[in-house]
């Protein structure tokens, strides 16, 4: 699969940077990918040439505020797709996308026990009984019914 995107979206990923950096002028060639599915890759480039056309006024600086586009194309995104953006961001290095796909997990699982989170995301306990039971007791002082109320 082969995709063609403008260098300014192109450089917006760490990896790809890189790559290109190390081209030794090479006008054009291809980057390779083994970490990212295609559809994800799309969702990756999509995200990036949103960004380039409106990029923040200012990018450095933090800030809970999220641009309209971004919600929107947040909006439909699944669980399963949010994880395989983290993992396709956390691979590339677009940091925009990834410091985006980190807030929204932050959202979704805010207020949430560790059950409804494992249940959400598709991730197994792979907990004993007995880790289980020393970690209650390791950390007793953090009762989540407390926690989901005042969050």
């Amino acid at each position: 699969c082969e995709f063609v995107v403008s260098l300014s979206v192109a450089m917006m990923s760490g990896t790809v940077a890189n790559t290109i950096r190390d081209a030794e002028g090479a006008l054009t060639f291809a980057i390779p990918l083994p970490n990212v599915t295609e559809p994800v890759l799309k969702q990756v480039l999509a995200y990036c040439e949103l960004y380039v056309k409106t990029p923040p006024a200012e990018p450095d600086k933090k800030t809970d505020d999220v641009p309209e586009w971004e919600a929107a194309f947040m909006k439909d995104v699944t669980p399963t797709q949010l994880i395989e953006l983290v993992l396709a961001a956390d691979f590339m290095h677009p940091k925009p996308l990834l410091d985006s796909c980190c807030r929204r997990v932050a959202a979704t699982i805010k207020g949430k026990t560790p059950e409804e989170t494992r249940a959400m995301y598709g991730i197994k306990n792979d907990f004993s009984d007995g880790e289980l039971a020393r970690i209650k007791r390791e950390e007793d002082w953090c009762d989540e019914s407390e926690l989901a109320t005042t969050n």
